[in-house]
């Protein structure tokens, strides 16, 4: 599929469980473990869809959304 995903989840079961999903459903996918390292990770570029915990540690995921919308 060719389709990038990134999951930015900071609970571990299910950053786990949404890329095993994604991953047998044939999505290239990487994670995130916190606002930061998302942040980070999205300001790289090449993502299709980003999958955005809200309460996230470091920065919170509404947070990162308005640093990328800046």
């Amino acid at each position: 599929m060719d389709k990038k995903i990134l999951v930015a989840e900071d609970d571990e079961f299910l950053r786990q469980l949404y890329t095993d999903v994604l991953k047998a459903e044939g999505y290239a996918t990487e994670t995130a473990i916190d606002g930061q390292d998302a942040l980070t990770k999205i300001s790289s570029g090449g993502w299709d869809l980003v999958l955005l915990d809200i309460i996230m540690p470091k920065i919170s995921g509404l947070d990162v959304l308005r640093k990328v919308k800046e």
